[in-house]
């Protein structure tokens, strides 16, 4: 008997229930292979699965992102605020939001933008983490600054460039 797509096999449900039981949203490779016993490769099946089937996120090579519940439905799709506020702290990357990401936010635009522009002093490239689009900015340490904090329900805080910063840097 074949399995629905939306069903979890006893893998994903012993990985889920570890997760939920240790409150843990952010994992990287090596942890849940060790607490399921799993060998490295079963484990990076596993991630690719769940990765796959939309029930995770994968923010990078090794690095993982769980949601606290199971989602409804069987597909997640956190806010990418949110994403990116986890993913840029688990790297310790000093980063702000800009461009029309925050103009959207700030009401200078009613366009809702379907990329997120990200000043950050380590990466650079386009990079889309689950359905999102991501374009990040390496610059100066000395350039980011001027910022305000955007508040995530679960308490998150997610560093935008402030109202004025915007401005300036849609203009520079």
């Amino acid at each position: 008997m074949q399995k629905k797509p939306s069903q979890l096999g006893p893998l994903e449900t012993q990985a889920f229930a570890w997760v939920q039981l240790k409150k843990r949203q952010l994992l990287r490779s090596g942890e849940l292979g060790s607490v399921l016993g799993l060998a490295p490769k079963r484990e990076t099946e596993l991630f690719g699965r769940l990765s796959r089937s939309q029930l995770i996120l994968r923010l990078m090579k090794g690095l993982y992102l769980f949601p606290t519940q199971l989602p409804p439905g069987g597909k997640w799709g956190p806010n990418p605020d949110w994403v990116l506020a986890q993913f840029m702290n688990a790297l310790e990357v000093p980063y702000q939001v800009t461009g029309l990401w925050a103009f959207q936010r700030y009401g200078f635009s009613e366009q809702v933008p379907s990329r997120l522009a990200v000043y950050n002093t380590r990466l650079s490239g386009e990079r889309y983490i689950g359905e999102t689009g991501y374009d990040f900015i390496k610059v100066d340490p000395k350039r980011l600054g001027s910022t305000a904090l955007k508040v995530t329900t679960d308490s998150t805080e997610v560093v935008f460039s402030s109202p004025g910063r915007a401005l300036f840097d849609a203009i520079y």
